[in-house]
């Protein structure tokens, strides 16, 4: 950001998300999720950056996945193939990983205490 008053504007925007943020996980079952989002938009980055070479230098950005639609939005913008395919796994693979590790985390808080106690650090998922 160029401008000075816009630099402070996004400044103060970011501390007021992140407050709401933290005031919304640090309340109950709530504060559980949050590591699980943490990770799922790590692991979510870190395949962006891991694919796009891949895709870019094997497959030319085409993969025959429902994201060629944003590979080809970004190519119409005027961004090259490796440009292209790094973007769309920015804006498509954090929210993917996001959402599956939540719907596996629900499905094991689900499970029956007796089958989670069967596994290694079981008790730990049992604890108040």
């Amino acid at each position: 950001v160029a401008d000075p008053a816009g630099l402070i504007g996004i400044a103060v925007v970011a501390l007021v998300v992140g407050f709401l943020v933290w005031r919304w996980v640090s309340q109950g079952e709530r504060a559980r999720l949050f590591p699980v989002w943490v990770g799922g938009l790590t692991t979510g980055i870190v395949a962006a950056a891991i694919s796009a070479p891949i895709a870019a230098g094997v497959f030319g950005g085409v993969t025959g996945s429902g994201t060629d639609a944003l590979v080809a939005l970004f190519r119409t913008l005027g961004l090259n193939v490796f440009q292209s395919t790094f973007a769309q796994g920015l804006t498509s693979d954090p929210l993917d990983k996001t959402i599956s590790y939540t719907i596996v985390f629900v499905i094991l808080a689900a499970l029956p205490l007796t089958v989670r106690t069967m596994f290694s650090r079981g008790e730990a998922t049992i604890a108040d």
